[in-house]
């Protein structure tokens, strides 16, 4: 099977949409950068293909909590900032490697690799 890549054709788009079809364990996909559009799903039901290596989603109003699924990918690029996901991160695995710019400016995320909320509040005040 051929790696596909998906890449949305309009990024920073001002309509919404649900791309879930394009997650599932199954399918062969080595990137998906869905950054910069007004996406809304909820992230904790998704699935993600072992083959992906690139995923974006930063800058939606993706809601729920960070996916445990990529805890079993390795992802070189993550990304998931700028939504309103919430929740401890999880820090399995894979999911270890990502600092905190993949998770900064979301609802209420909470654990490693972010600091604890106290002293990330006086960080955003000072």
């Amino acid at each position: 099977l051929a790696i596909e890549t998906w890449t949305p054709l309009i990024s920073h788009t001002t309509g919404s949409g649900d791309p879930s079809f394009l997650f599932d364990a199954a399918k062969p996909v080595a990137k998906i950068d869905l950054s910069w559009n007004r996406l809304e799903f909820d992230m904790t039901r998704i699935r993600f293909a072992h083959h992906l290596n690139y995923l974006d989603l930063s800058h939606n109003n993706i809601k729920g909590s960070v996916a445990k699924s990529p805890k079993d990918v390795n992802l070189e690029f993550f990304n998931a900032s700028y939504n309103d996901l919430c929740g401890e991160i999880p820090t399995d695995r894979y999911m270890a490697y990502h600092g905190p710019h993949c998770y900064i400016h979301n609802k209420c995320l909470c654990g490693s690799p972010l600091p604890p909320l106290q002293e990330w509040l006086m960080e955003i005040i000072s």
